[in-house]
């Protein structure tokens, strides 16, 4: 509310109440409020979406190195690494590579007994086709696996396969772990396999 008054030479001047200067420091400070809030919202919007970016690049980071440790464990034979791999309740499907479909413990044997017969194993993982969903994820990785028997006269009789894992895996306290295995073969030399000779440095 503004009333007019006359000044001593009978000009006419405008009074601001008391109210009115009160309502303005509120609306002033009501303003200030908002520019804060949105300050705030700005840094912590972007300081979110950052921390999931995070999140989500250690689990793939921790998913590869999982699926690396993998096939280190099976060219190692160090049969502990293998099972630490998995979840006590995984299933592993071998069979489109001519193996078997079973838990964790009988395909961890079938695999110690079969592979002492190889002189040498190279499991190559890569292409990791990572999809996260919270706890859990689905991976697709390429697989190129190099495998050669003794001759029985000093040289390698070595077949190649390639093809993909299919891996559903979750989160567990211990981290992320493989939780059911399905191997995808899309080549294999094992009908035209590869005499080498043993490489002897000059």
């Amino acid at each position: 509310m503004r009333c007019k008054s006359a000044g001593r030479h009978g000009s006419v001047k405008t009074a601001t109440t008391k109210t009115e200067q009160r309502d303005a420091q509120n609306a002033k400070r009501s303003a200030s409020s908002c520019e804060v809030g949105l300050d705030q919202l700005r840094l912590v919007v972007p300081k979110r979406a950052a921390m999931a970016d995070m999140q989500e690049l250690a689990d793939t980071l921790e998913i590869q190195e999982l699926l690396t440790r993998y096939a280190t464990a099976v060219d190692t034979r160090d049969w502990d690494l293998f099972t630490q791999c998995f979840t006590a309740d995984a299933t592993i499907d071998y069979t489109a590579a001519g193996g078997i479909e079973g838990t964790l413990p009988v395909v961890r044997a079938w695999l110690a007994e079969v592979l002492a017969g190889f002189v040498m194993t190279q499991h190559l993982v890569t292409n990791f086709h990572i999809r996260l969903d919270g706890d859990v994820a689905e991976c697709r990785s390429s697989l190129f696996n190099p495998m050669g028997m003794s001759d029985g006269e000093g040289g390698v009789v070595v077949f190649l396969e390639g093809g993909y894992y299919h891996d559903r895996l979750v989160r567990t306290p211990e981290g992320w772990r493989i939780q059911r295995r399905v191997i995808e073969v899309t080549f294999s030399t094992r009908n035209n396999p590869v005499w080498l000779q043993p490489f002897v440095p000059g």
